[in-house]
């Protein structure tokens, strides 16, 4: 089957995500959600308390030294989040601008043998499925990903049902999914 297409920033940012997607990395930002949020929770309540309350009652007669002690976890616990959830997307965007190669026509051949792509910047390549690892699909394209996590992008923006089925069988049959 062969198609051309065009990649865009936003495809190109969702591809590295489904890179990265992997169950240690939920159960890190779900973890980093939890502290975040009790964190702040318990800061916001205790200055809620002191302030219009004018009393102790969350956190007992040594508020000020306890809020005190926590301020600088709850700081690093949504530094954290930043760090490992905006991070990433900030960086992928600069990567595609940067990329000169990923803007234009993108000429893909997909066969029961490999993948081959083409550039609009006369950039080529072939690869085998057996040079891959497995294969991912989201909402807005299948990527294929080799032992060393580079990864080729197969954008479905402009393919139709059928062609995106027979792509799914393919890569079903050639490389395993994760």
């Amino acid at each position: 089957m062969q198609f051309t297409t065009n990649i865009t920033e936003d495809e190109y940012v969702d591809a590295n995500r489904l890179k990265a997607r992997s169950l240690q990395r939920t159960a890190a930002s779900l973890l980093a959600y939890f502290l975040t949020a009790a964190f702040w929770i318990l800061l916001i309540g205790a200055w809620i308390t002191e302030h219009i309350f004018h009393a102790n009652i969350l956190l007992g007669q040594n508020a000020a030294e306890l809020q005190s002690t926590l301020f600088p976890g709850a700081i690093a616990f949504l530094l954290w989040i930043i760090a490992f959830r905006a991070y990433p997307i900030y960086s992928a965007r600069r990567k595609f601008r940067n990329a000169q190669n990923l803007h234009g026509d993108l000429f893909q051949e997909i066969t029961p043998e490999g993948l081959m792509q083409k550039t609009a910047h006369g950039s080529y390549g072939f690869s085998r499925w057996r040079d891959f690892s497995y294969w991912r699909e989201s909402k807005k394209m299948f990527i294929v990903v080799d032992p060393t996590n580079v990864f080729c992008m197969i954008p479905k923006a402009n393919l139709s049902r059928e062609q995106r089925n027979e792509i799914r069988s393919i890569l079903t049959a050639a490389l395993p999914r994760q």
